[in-house]
């Protein structure tokens, strides 16, 4: 009998559990339905409409139109492209038709002392593809500073590129100072190189001493 008891009782309270709720429930309703939403009028309505439809489609003219003007920049960038690599064929060699290697003889450090001071009067003879230039003498010094640049035809890019640094001498034949041979394959990167080149003797049991410094680019 208690055990009967025991579970009416909790019937009893489920019941009313569902109940109380149901019924606050309803309320809530009830006073969201006593609230009022106000209505725009429909002339406000359809104003509100079309100005914001007249917006959009307005935006939407502007953003085609910017498509259209950045197809024709690309259009454009792509026919100047197309026409640098026509004008950028290389030859057989990896080298560019038509190109010039330009070479800046800038300066050079700690050469061999020729005079009787201590001193050297150097200049430099730069040969490459049957081309030969010479920079002007810099007086009584062994770091010498020419900042001087040479082009050169270049039609084979087999070769090398060859300087020579020599001490001038007023009263007896130019000093030989050493030299460096760079091989034009090793430009085919087409990038500025700006380095130091330390020179070699001719002769293998002659003196080496000092470095030249280039500035190398194609043009």
């Amino acid at each position: 009998k208690l055990s009967h008891l025991k579970k009416s009782m909790n019937f009893y309270q489920a019941n009313k559990t569902r109940h109380l709720m149901q019924a606050y429930a309803k309320n809530y309703l009830q006073e969201l339905i006593k609230i009022e939403t106000p209505l725009l009028p429909l002339g406000d309505f359809v104003g509100s409409y079309v100005d914001a439809e007249y917006i959009v489609m307005k935006r939407i003219r502007e953003l085609k139109k910017q498509i259209k003007d950045n197809k024709k920049i690309v259009e454009e960038y792509q026919g100047k492209l197309s026409e640098a690599r026509e004008k950028e064929q290389k030859n057989e060699y990896g080298i560019m038709k038509d190109s010039m290697l330009t070479v800046n003889v800038v300066d050079a450090q700690d050469l061999l002392a020729m005079d009787s001071s201590g001193l050297s009067d150097p200049y430099v003879i730069l040969e490459c593809e049957n081309q030969t230039f010479q920079s002007k003498h810099i007086q009584a010094t062994v770091n010498p500073k020419w900042n001087e640049e040479f082009k050169f035809n270049i039609e084979h890019g087999t070769g090398n590129l060859k300087l020579i640094v020599m001490d001038r001498d007023t009263e007896d034949n130019d000093d030989y100072l050493g030299e460096v041979s760079i091989k034009l394959s090793q430009l085919k990167d087409q990038m500025k190189h700006d380095q130091l080149y330390s020179l070699k003797n001719k002769d293998p049991k002659g003196k080496e001493q000092g470095e030249l410094r280039l500035k190398l680019q194609w043009v």
